[in-house]
Parts: C-alpha cells; structure tokens; sequence
C-alpha cells in the first residue's frame, strides 16, 4: 500500500508545478492547459506507483522523489513537444 503514496505525491507534484507556472505567467487561468499538466501527471504517477510497487520499503526520500519527477515531467513534456514543433518549422514541415 506504500506505494500509493508515491503517485499521490507525484500527482500533487504535478498540480503544485502547474499552479505556480500559471500564477507566474499572469494569464487568465486556462482549463485546456491545465488538463495537459493534470494528464501529464497522472500518467507519470501511475508509472511511478507501478515501479515503487515491487519496493520493499519506502521512505520519506521516495516520496520526496516522486514529487520531484511529478513536477519535472510536465517541464519534459514541454520541452520535447516546443523542439519537435521548431524542428518541424525549420525544416519546412512533414512533406
């Protein structure tokens, strides 16, 4: 049961990552956006929850990890899809 607590602290830190981005962006709050990030998380949880699930023990530093990696796969995601999307413009799009 332990590891239920790594993908709600994955999945919180996720949520906390996605506030601060918006409250930093001075923008009207944006459902679609956050539903990315939510989506984001809760794949990266469950993935977590699944490694962590053949732990024998799991501590605080675990946990601590896994909010870590929730708020750091958003920023990942992001990432990726703004390099593919500048590669794809400056090679003229797919043909």
């Amino acid at each position: 049961m332990n590891f239920i607590w790594i993908g709600v602290a994955t999945a919180v830190g996720g949520i906390v990552k996605g506030l601060i981005g918006w409250s930093r962006s001075q923008e009207p709050f944006s459902g679609r956006k956050f539903l990315d990030t939510a989506l984001t998380t809760l794949v990266v949880s469950v993935a977590a929850s699944m490694v962590y699930s053949a732990a024998i023990g799991i501590g605080w530093p675990d946990v601590v990890l896994a909010f870590l990696a929730g708020a750091g796969a958003d920023n990942l995601r992001k990432e990726v899809v703004n390099n593919v999307r500048v590669g794809i413009i400056k090679n003229g799009g797919s043909k």
